[in-house]
């Protein structure tokens, strides 16, 4: 039987019964996400070491648009790209026809010049669109102060409009801006970087800091105003205060109510390294709530700088739904950089994907359920996700239309969606 009352959409089961829309509680004791969007499964990198792509030197940050990559990294000249999502990461040349790429003297706004400032380091990156207009904020060190800077993207170029001193911004709370990115309200996110070594300028990333971005003014003046309105307290899976080493990147769901963070680097490990699903605001008193942490080189959420060379570190995160299988070679939802910092040669740069979902196709023999490989039967899925060592709660599990004749109870937190065609489930 399936149980009533764990499905998004209506699944038409062979008994002719009605399934409606509910959540069961998480499995294995592990914490619920609040949404499904437990972006998980490890499906592989690309580019994986990749040499001989341009931006890979020095990579610190990764967003995207509708249709394109913004990656930055520091060296060749401190750089800015956009890369439309049809153009292969991997070898990728500064001199492609579709790539733009801006250097950091070119940021000028008429009243400063960031590359005379001084600034030699950009972070990772979020972007938002307000009133059709695409912009892009980025952490920034090196100069006067460290800062947020806004960039308006317009017609495929860059153009720099202003900066924000972000511990001035923030009283004093956030000396460094190593990333930041934008929730779907247009809430700017982002923390300390917290060093390893205990350097008491930045000692630990407590909190992530919250700002409301004056959009308005951002459009009309060109001018960025941020103002701090929450400060949210990084805790465990189980709400004891746990501050974070070493960030790198964050990234927002699409929800606005989970924060993927990323920690690490080979030397000085702390326990904090790898990648962090946080909760980040909601109903549910558990603001600050570590919902998952990757596992060392095994499992599910599986992320190791360990196995890489010597002086990897983890770098920027973005989350973009590539399911679609319209950027080569990538899938999932969750990519994150990793750096492979070589002394004498160029940097080596891989990108690995997470996804949220697990793929059902009664037309198919077998398969591993991911989305170019679906699982033939729902009862393989449910296998995965509920795997008593490991649960996957969030998942969401999307079954194609057809006849299942199987008999299924859901023991994990997941959201089942049939889309298309009815799917008939049941002996």
């Amino acid at each position: 039987m399936i149980r009533p009352g764990l499905l998004q959409r209506t699944l038409v089961m062979s008994l002719g019964a009605a399934i409606g829309v509910a959540v069961p509680p998480a499995a294995g004791g592990a914490p619920s996400f609040p949404t499904p969007e437990a972006y998980l499964r490890y499906l592989g990198p690309y580019p994986d070491e990749d040499d001989d792509s341009d931006y890979g030197s020095e990579a610190n940050g990764i967003t995207h648009d509708d249709g394109n990559w913004y990656i930055t990294h520091n060296s060749y000249g401190v750089r800015l790209w956009r890369v439309p999502v049809s153009v292969p990461l991997a070898d990728l040349s500064s001199s492609h026809p579709l790539v733009t790429v801006t250097s950091i003297n070119q940021m000028d706004n008429g009243s400063e010049n960031l590359g005379d400032l001084g600034y030699n380091h950009y972070g990772d990156l979020g972007h938002y669109s307000y009133a059709g207009t695409d912009y892009l904020l980025i952490g920034m060190s090196g100069g006067p102060c460290a800062a947020v800077i806004a960039v308006r993207c317009v017609g495929g170029e860059f153009d720099y409009l202003d900066r924000a001193c972000i511990n001035t911004v923030s009283g004093g709370l956030q000396p460094s801006s190593p990333w930041c990115d934008v929730g779907p309200s247009g809430f700017l996110y982002s923390s300390n970087f917290g060093w390893a070594d205990g350097r008491a300028i930045d000692n630990a990333a407590s909190h992530i800091r919250k700002y409301q971005v004056d959009w308005a003014r951002l459009y009309t003046h060109g001018e960025l105003d941020l103002t701090l309105v929450e400060s949210i307290q990084v805790k465990s899976e189980t709400g004891f205060a746990r501050p974070l080493f070493h960030v790198q990147g964050g990234a927002v769901t699409p929800s606005g109510k989970v924060l993927y963070i990323g920690c690490g680097y080979t030397k000085n490990r702390q326990a904090s390294w790898g990648l962090h699903a946080i909760e980040i605001t909601g109903d549910r008193g558990k603001n600050g709530w570590t919902l998952r942490q990757s596992a060392d080189g095994h499992g599910l959420f599986n992320f190791s700088i360990y196995d890489d060379p010597a002086d990897s570190e983890m770098e920027g995160i973005t989350i973009w739904d590539l399911d679609d299988g319209r950027a080569q070679g990538i899938r999932g939802q969750l990519h994150a950089l990793v750096l492979d910092n070589d002394t004498f040669n160029d940097d080596d740069i891989s990108i690995r994907h997470y996804g949220g979902s697990v793929y059902v196709d009664s037309h198919e023999a077998s398969g591993n359920g991911k989305v170019d490989d679906p699982y033939p039967t729902v009862g393989e899925a449910n296998n995965l996700v509920s795997d008593p060592d490991d649960p996957w709660n969030g998942a969401v599990l999307r079954i194609d239309g057809g006849n299942y004749p199987e008999s299924i109870t859901f023991d994990t937190q997941v959201e089942v969606v049939a889309p298309g065609t009815d799917a008939n489930i049941g002996e």
